[in-house]
């Protein structure tokens, strides 16, 4: 659970070349592996978890093989300086990926099996991370802290806030993630699970990201339609929306330009990011039709600002493919699982969808935090699964 809270405090000093929630998430691994082991207990994961980890290990080996000329790397369109992103070890990138994509799910599943009560527990302890960030990111918006000044050494324009990440849309895509788990927690605690969120959502709209913020109110939208438990809290929502905008009309006047800015929809307020998106997208394209089958290489991960894009220009066809059908079966299989499981599993496909949506726009791919929706479906999977063969048990016996 340490791991989940720490997830998305990826503003804070990693520990050699992982982050902090990284080397949690091993340990975990490590002591689940010991337990599992002494119990005989072995999840069963889903065959399309390992597709991506496959396809990665190819890729490597094809770029490590036959690398992309480097007179068409030095020809590319950069929108910032993203030298140090480029200068990535591949091989490490892959593996913090890996970690996501596999590690992560086999990890949840294992503790799903060893007590069923962990899934819940890991996701809101995710949630609980998320809305300590959002905490932070209002904090330093009205001026009371400078968390983020003092971890990342420099403001965001347009008095955007990234919490305890390092990218405000970071901290808008993870709170957008985190709302309709939420919506379910406050179904059950409606006390607590109100305060958190009204953090998620202070945190969204402090973010500045414009995709987020839509991605936050669809989000919502989905989860009042399909979900049946979240319905409970329409009031708190309400309520929540409307004293944010009470906040906003009595706040300074300082505060209120800062928080105009921050919804940047309107034409004029965010050009330049526009455009900068656009060349970036179409140098993505210009990526993938120059080498369509294994990519440019994985140093160029992050770059066209659109995960379908960034897939393909990256890793080709050999990559966008098995994380299509990756996110696809966990879409499917998680929304059919959640009629056995209940609304929580409901929620985690809920939030991965969110993410999906804001991934057309937005580059967040690799980071670990992303994954737990889908580690929570794989060990509602793996759960059900174990539930069907014990009770199957005794007539094949």
């Amino acid at each position: 659970m340490a791991s989940a809270v720490f997830s998305t405090w990826n503003a804070l000093p990693p520990i050699g070349p992982l982050a902090i929630s990284y080397w949690l998430l091993l340990i975990a691994i490590l002591l689940l592996f010991i337990d599992s082991t002494a119990a005989k207990l072995r999840p069963l994961v889903p065959m399309w978890i390992g597709l991506p980890i496959l396809a990665l290990v190819i890729v490597l080996i094809g770029n490590y093989l036959f690398p992309t000329e480097p007179a068409y790397l030095g020809s590319r369109f950069v929108y910032f300086d993203a030298a140090t992103v480029a200068d990535a070890n591949p091989l490490i990138r892959a593996v913090q990926w890996g970690i996501g994509l596999a590690a992560l799910p086999l990890c949840l599943a294992t503790a799903g099996l060893i007590r069923s009560t962990w899934i819940p527990k890991v996701m809101y302890a995710w949630v609980f991370g998320i809305a300590v960030s959002g905490t932070v990111a209002c904090l330093d918006f009205v001026g009371l802290t400078s968390f983020s000044l003092n971890l990342l050494g420099f403001e965001n324009a347009g008095a955007r806030q990234a919490g305890l990440t390092f990218h405000p849309n970071s901290l808008g895509i993870s709170c957008a993630m985190a709302l309709p788990i939420a919506m379910v927690g406050a179904s059950r605690r409606p006390r607590i699970g109100t305060i958190f969120l009204a953090l998620l959502i202070a945190g969204a709209f402090v973010s500045g990201s414009r995709a987020a913020q839509a991605g936050a109110v669809a989000g919502v939208l989905f989860t009042l339609l399909f979900v049946p438990s979240s319905r409970r809290v329409i009031v708190p929502l309400s309520l929540i929306g409307v004293g944010l905008g009470v906040a906003l009309f009595l706040s300074t006047p300082d505060l209120f330009r800062d928080a105009a800015q921050i919804l940047r929809f309107t034409e004029g307020s965010s050009g330049a990011s526009d455009v900068g998106r656009s060349e970036l997208a179409a140098q993505g394209v210009r990526d993938f039709v120059e080498r369509p089958i294994i990519g440019i290489g994985l140093e160029y991960l992050l770059f066209a600002h659109s995960v379908p894009l960034q897939l393909a220009a990256a890793g080709g066809i050999l990559l966008a493919v098995p994380m299509a059908v990756y996110f696809a079966a966990a879409l499917i299989q998680g929304w059919r699982v959640g009629a056995t499981i209940g609304d929580p599993a409901r929620s985690y496909v809920a939030a991965l969808a969110v993410w999906m949506g804001v991934g057309l726009v937005s580059n967040q791919l690799i980071d670990v935090f992303l994954y737990y929706p889908i580690a929570g479906i794989v060990a509602a999977l793996s759960l059900q699964q174990a539930r069907q063969l014990r009770l199957a048990a005794p007539l094949t016996a």
